[in-house]
């Protein structure tokens, strides 16, 4: 949490979006979000779309849907 912190991004928000990740049953890392977060990425949009996709069995995973978001 230091460490996010001292890289310029808010842990709460990190947190807060693993959290609700993790309880929809996606395998996301903490490392995965602030990794997203760091290149730019919308967490709240991907993680809200990678819940969205497992809950319709699409077969899209968080990574899928980060590289979207950046590109």
């Amino acid at each position: 949490m230091i460490g996010t912190r001292l890289r310029g991004l808010v842990p709460r928000r990190i947190t807060e979006t693993l959290i609700l990740a993790r309880q929809a049953g996606l395998a996301v890392s903490f490392g995965d979000l602030e990794t997203h977060a760091l290149a730019g990425g919308n967490l709240e949009a991907v993680v809200a779309g990678a819940v969205s996709a497992h809950k319709a069995g699409l077969g899209l995973n968080f990574a899928d849907l980060a590289a979207i978001d950046l590109a």
